[in-house]
């Protein structure tokens, strides 16, 4: 796996341990989740496209084309 998904992992199961632990920066320590789970699906998404999958681009409809269906669109 690569470091940068162990590394979004690692971070968001600290962060879930102090939201558990009662840390008292629950709106901070809920960004930073909010980030690194962001980030997470970004290198997740990456992944297929290093292995020669294309990239996906997820569209607010839910709807997700490759690249190259994008350009074919325009």
């Amino acid at each position: 796996m690569r470091p940068e998904i162990e590394r979004c992992r690692r971070e968001i199961a600290e962060i879930e341990t102090e939201l558990r632990a009662g840390h008292r920066d629950i709106h901070g320590l809920l960004l930073a989740l909010a980030d690194w789970h962001a980030e997470l699906r970004l290198l997740e998404r990456e992944a297929p496209a290093a292995q020669g999958g294309g990239v996906n681009v997820e569209l607010q409809a839910g709807n997700v084309f490759t690249a190259n269906h994008l350009k074919a669109e325009l």
